[in-house]
Parts: C-alpha cells; structure tokens; sequence
C-alpha cells in the first residue's frame, strides 16, 4: 500500500493546531533559509541510503529538500503541512534542486491524524513544530505511530527527530524594551492564547517520555544572528533577520501582530514601533540575536 492510499489511524483524533505567526511572505522567506545541515544536523549522523523521511510541519520544505541527498534515489521523503501556500512553495524548490522524484508534499495536519499507515518510515522530523499545537502528546503519538518499530528478531527500528526553539531562552542586543516586551509579552500571549507553547523547548525531552518515547540523544544548540568574527557575515545575518522581522511586523494586519491587536494585547502602533525597532537594530554594528534550541532522537 503506498502511503497516498493509506487512510489515516482510526486513533487519531481532530484536535485544533494553530501557527501564530502565519504563512506571510517574510514568513516563507525566514523559514527557506532553513537546511538539514543548519537546522538537523542532529539528525544527519543517522540518515542512511533507502530511508523514508517523513518532515511533519514542513513549511516551505528547505529542510526537507535537503534530506534527499541522505536518502538517495532508492529513498522517499515526504513533506506535510497544512499550510498550501507554503507547500506551493516548496514544490517549486523540490524541483529546482531536481529532487521531485525523491521529495514530494501534502497538505495535512498531523493532530488531525496522519495519512500513512503504521509504520511506515525509517523517520518522522519535525522542525519547530510542537510548539505551535494545542497537544504535542497527540502529535508525537501520531508520529510514533508512522515510525518503523524494532522487529523481535533484532531489526533496526526507526527514529523520531525533534527540534523546538525556546523564546524564554531569547537574547538581543543592545536590549531594546520594545522588542523585549514583544517575545516576553506579547508573542507569549498570542501563542498561549491558541493553545501553543513558546517555551516548548526545556519541555520536548518530558514531553516525549510522556508519550511512550525514549529520548536516546539530548541536545542543545544555538541559532545566532549577527555574532560572527566576520563582520561582513554579521552584518548580513543582521540585515537579513532584522529586515525580515521588520517587514512581517510594519503593517500590523497579518498573522501574530494581527491577533495580537485583536486580544487587546497592544494597539498596532505598538507593533509598527517594534517592527521599527527591528530596522534600526539590523543596522547597529555588534548587535545580535540568539535563542537555544532543544535537540531529542527517539530510536524505536
């Protein structure tokens, strides 16, 4: 049976998930700048020839993409994500790199209940994704169910590759009381509000033994922009997140600012004065920005 045939688990249920900041432009634009090598490489050591990959929350698929050179033309990965606009997106980057034959996408919401049947990868990733849902022990359920289990005679079994981000782990500088106010305020609350969890990353490794899963590999890691000895890099890494930050925040009337101003949160010019704030930060020498990532594989 292949995995477009497959109904989804009779298990799975229809719980909400959301993503606050949405599928803006600027959006798609930050998130395609993401590879394996730069956002999984804690995953890239158990990549083999022949793999299938399932990339759940794929996004604007760069990550995914990526995983083709792993897994080889005898390999299969699988991208999804409720997004269509995003995965519009990554089809176009799939064949750019000339890898459709490997990498193909599908819309789905993985708490809705996974279309493929039991079992069937050799891995399940997902990239910055717990976060944003109203259950992450569903999700990581869902995905356990699709992952390869280790056979009684011995078998190797798959794998589950998790990243999330932390915003209580931010740092800028120089601190600026509007942007601050932003993580530790506002896109705190504007997250909670939907069900999700900005801090999801000091959770991911009890949120996996929670839901039947061994974390085999704990990590860390971060992701800077603007501290590199280079200054023609730092700059650049400046420019490109703060103009980007800029952009997603100057008009107030999408995703997260959008829902922010409709709870009461702030007015829109609070928001204009943040997106503001970004533009001057990208262009401060010796500014930069940085948060931690938390890193789990879970062997089957």
């Amino acid at each position: 049976m292949s995995p477009e045939e497959a109904p989804p688990s009779q298990e799975s249920k229809s719980i909400s998930s959301s993503y606050p900041a949405g599928y803006h432009d600027t959006i798609l634009k930050l998130h395609g700048a993401r590879t394996a090598e730069s956002h999984a490489s804690h995953l890239i050591p158990y990549l083999k020839p022949g793999q299938k990959i399932l990339d759940v929350g794929c996004g604007p698929g760069s990550i995914t993409v990526t995983f083709a050179p792993y897994v080889g033309k005898e390999g299969q990965v699988i991208g999804v994500d409720p997004g269509a606009d995003a995965l519009i997106q990554a089809r176009q980057t799939a064949q750019d790199k000339n890898v459709q034959d490997i990498v193909t996408f599908q819309v789905g919401d993985g708490l809705a209940g996974l279309p493929f049947p039991d079992g069937y990868f050799d891995v399940v990733h997902a990239h910055q994704v717990l976060q944003h849902v109203s259950d992450p022990l569903a999700l990581l359920k869902e995905m356990k169910r699709c992952v390869a289990k280790k056979e009684d005679g011995g078998g190797g079994g798959g794998i589950i590759s998790l990243r999330e981000g932390d915003f209580g782990t931010v740092v800028v500088y120089p601190e600026n009381p509007d942007i601050n106010n932003y993580f530790t305020r506002i896109y705190a609350q504007v997250a909670e509000s939907v069900g999700a969890n900005p801090r999801s990353g000091r959770r991911l490794h009890a949120w996996c033994r929670a839901a039947g899963l061994t974390p085999t590999r704990l990590s860390t890691s971060t992701e800077s922009f603007g501290y590199n000895s280079d200054e023609t890099i730092a700059q650049d890494e400046r420019r490109f997140w703060g103009l980007t930050s800029y952009e997603r925040l100057r008009k107030a009337d999408t995703g997260m600012p959008k829902r922010a101003v409709e709870l009461g949160l702030c007015k829109e010019e609070d928001i204009v004065k943040v997106a503001h704030a970004w533009k001057e930060w990208a262009e401060t020498k010796d500014a930069f920005f940085t948060f931690t990532h938390f890193e789990v594989i879970c062997k089957l």
